[in-house]
């Protein structure tokens, strides 16, 4: 393993470990303080077809920005199955179903949309970013490979202990267009 598989490893299970201890309570008050930086992006308020994620034990809750802007906005959510990413509509909480992937969240029933021309902007999850806004995901690359077919405004959704003055990059590493944060 070469030094930086060593430290982006290193970099992943500390910051794994942060969010699984961030209570639900804490998790809340400093995601609505992201997404009071979100809703005052101008490419936000702008935006119809927004990717976005649903998120997973300890991310940053965007389930309170879609809940929000459901009816005034359009949003999709990624599916992995045999390990590709798809994307599909969201058409409501009642039509998640639980992920097949192996991961614990759901995905949206329903076809999956392959002319990506319509999305506007991208709210990319990950388990680090840094000041540069470049991104560190989970490892299996599925929004770097996606990120890197489409040309759209990435929004990069992080905790304060997430936010690293620089993390170690590959070149296959997408950066983010802006990255917000609770601070």
């Amino acid at each position: 393993m070469n030094d930086i598989k060593i430290q982006k490893k290193a970099i992943r299970e500390k910051v794994k470990q942060l969010m699984l201890n961030i209570s639900e309570n804490e998790r809340f008050i400093k995601s609505k303080l992201i997404f009071d930086k979100v809703e005052s992006d101008s490419k936000f308020k702008n935006a119809y077809n927004i990717l976005i994620y649903w998120p997973l034990k300890g991310e940053v809750d965007t389930r309170i920005l879609i809940e929000k802007w459901m009816f005034r906005k359009t949003f999709y959510l990624p599916v992995i199955e045999n390990e590709t990413f798809y994307i599909k509509k969201f058409s409501g909480v009642n039509d998640l179903l639980k992920s097949k992937c192996g991961l614990d969240f759901f995905e949206p029933d329903g076809d999956v949309i392959t002319d990506f021309s319509s999305i506007d902007i991208v709210i990319v999850p990950g388990i680090a970013f840094d000041k540069n806004y470049f991104r560190m995901g989970r490892g299996k690359g599925y929004y770097d490979k996606f990120l890197s077919e489409i040309k759209v405004y990435k929004i990069g959704l992080c905790f304060d202990f997430q936010l690293f003055d620089n993390i170690p990059t590959e070149s296959h590493d997408i950066k983010m267009d802006i990255v917000y944060t609770n601070l």
